[in-house]
């Protein structure tokens, strides 16, 4: 049986109270995850478990914003492979 988009959240939200006991009592979310999946109360992927808050918020990945292409018009100098005397005099 495939599980609908969101059951991960269902489950997380389910066990907040046990999660937030067991967190506040030291444990870390590898052994949190590890006593819920064993009791069969989670049955998601390590992965999506670390990726909620103990809030029951989901953390967005954050991703690198895409480069523009440098348009001739956003640069401010292009070097000229051959110089005239043209060129120079307009420099003076």
């Amino acid at each position: 049986m495939k599980k609908k988009k969101g059951f991960a959240r269902v489950e997380f939200i389910a066990n907040l109270k046990e999660i937030k006991t067991l967190h506040e009592s030291g444990y870390n979310k590898r052994m949190i995850y590890d006593h819920l999946a064993e009791k069969g109360k989670v049955t998601m992927s390590y992965s999506i478990f670390c990726s909620y808050t103990f809030d029951g918020v989901r953390r967005k990945k954050r991703r690198k914003p895409k480069r523009s292409a440098i348009t001739q018009e956003d640069r401010p100098f292009v070097h000229k492979s051959i110089v005239t005397k043209e060129d120079l005099d307009e420099l003076i």
